[in-house]
């Protein structure tokens, strides 16, 4: 593999063109997930899962919170 970017970027092309009705306001969700996919590709399926796990936790950690009496 000569680059690593038009590697990663060609394959978002390719499957972007073969799954349809994704649409355009949605494209940071999908990239996202394809950051994550490649990032993640060389680890084994315990650390992927240890590592997703720990990003929800801080996210969950960071939502700021609600007043007391007021419902989500």
């Amino acid at each position: 593999m000569e680059n690593p970017i038009l590697y990663f970027w060609g394959y978002l092309k390719q499957n972007w063109a073969g799954k349809g009705g994704r649409r355009r306001a949605r494209l940071p969700f999908y990239l996202s997930q394809y950051v994550w996919q490649t990032n993640q590709r060389l680890l084994k399926p315990e650390q992927q899962i240890d590592n997703l796990l720990k990003l929800l936790f801080d996210l969950q950690n960071q939502r700021p919170k609600l007043p007391e009496g007021v419902k989500p």
